[in-house]
């Protein structure tokens, strides 16, 4: 028994780095199989460099975190939609910071507005407020509409680097493999895994980059639009 115990240990070591390989060896396939189909001239492949894990996409919480910034954009709108501050602070009565809810209400205004003005919402209007006018950029709803469709499901994302042969040398490029849980289905892209989910990269990764932005300016808007009830209501009681 003493002497079983190393071999056994060797013959584990072999069957965890064989299945852990699996992966990889199956996307090399898919891969191969990819450059004789698609490639006008296979031949130019010098070899794969590697094949590393990227991370892995859970469709579901794609949509879920789209359906939060759903809702935020629609509040937001809702918000801006009401807010007409300017006709009501004119129509304010002297006087009126004398009153204790008044003078919270125009305050909290003010500071809900200071603090607005110092978020950089320029782009997040561009990329997700504006609908474009032109028919071959989506739209956020179209987008959103597209995403909500797709079927629940895991994607677990690698990137292949691989070489290829040129006139002036030999290039290392990359694709990307998108590969279901078991790998049993492996598709190979050219782009991300959140880009080949119909959104573009920049969109993407604004998406994720705003969202505590956007769910501020919405509490501020909010803010801003309650206090000015408050006013609109002392305004119009006169």
């Amino acid at each position: 028994m003493k002497n079983f115990s190393p071999i056994l240990a060797f013959i584990l070591t072999l069957i965890f780095f064989s299945c852990s390989k699996a992966p990889e060896k199956k996307i090399e396939k898919i891969f191969s199989q990819y450059v004789e189909k698609n490639f006008d001239n296979p031949s130019i492949i010098d070899g794969i460099v590697s094949i590393d894990y990227v991370d892995t996409h859970s469709t579901k919480e794609i949509k879920k975190t789209l359906s939060e910034m759903k809702e935020i954009r629609d509040s937001l709108k809702a918000v801006r939609d009401a807010y007409d501050s300017s006709s009501i602070l004119k129509k304010l009565p002297k006087g009126f910071t004398k009153d204790e809810v008044l003078r919270y209400a125009f305050q909290d205004h003010y500071d809900a507005m200071q603090e607005l003005v110092s978020l950089d919402t320029d782009v997040i209007y561009a990329v997700l407020y504006l609908d474009s006018d032109i028919s071959e950029v989506e739209t956020f709803s179209e987008k959103y509409k597209k995403t909500q469709s797709l079927p629940d499901t895991t994607i677990i994302e690698h990137e292949i680097s691989y070489r290829i042969k040129t006139e002036t040398g030999k290039q290392l490029q990359k694709k990307y493999a998108l590969c279901s849980q078991d790998y049993s289905k492996i598709k190979i892209s050219n782009t991300k895994a959140t880009i080949d989910l119909f959104w573009d990269e920049d969109s993407w990764d604004m998406v994720n980059s705003v969202r505590e932005r956007l769910t501020k300016e919405c509490e501020l808007l909010t803010r801003i639009n309650r206090d000015l009830e408050v006013l609109k209501n002392a305004a119009n009681a006169q």
